[in-house]
């Protein structure tokens, strides 16, 4: 079983940078693999793609224009 992290408010800053390991179907990515940004830099935005009773679909879509897709998957409810 996977080890699940949740991310709270008080732990996220919204300032600077900061690059998440990129993991491609399972496997952590090299930093060859990553492409750095480059042109003009936009507004970044994040999109709801996708809702499900099981997990979220969201699209991160960076400044330059490239985009991510990240699936968050909602764990059960505990039982009483």
């Amino acid at each position: 079983m996977e080890s699940v992290t949740v991310l709270k408010r008080q732990n996220i800053k919204t300032e600077g940078r900061y690059r998440l390991p990129v993991r491609v179907s399972g496997a952590a990515s090299s930093p060859a693999a990553v492409r750095p940004c480059a042109g003009p830099m936009g507004t970044p935005q994040v999109k709801l793609v996708e809702n499900t009773p099981d997990y979220a679909i969201l699209e991160v879509i960076c400044g330059c224009g490239q985009s991510l897709f990240i699936q968050c998957q909602y764990s059960a409810p505990a039982s009483p």
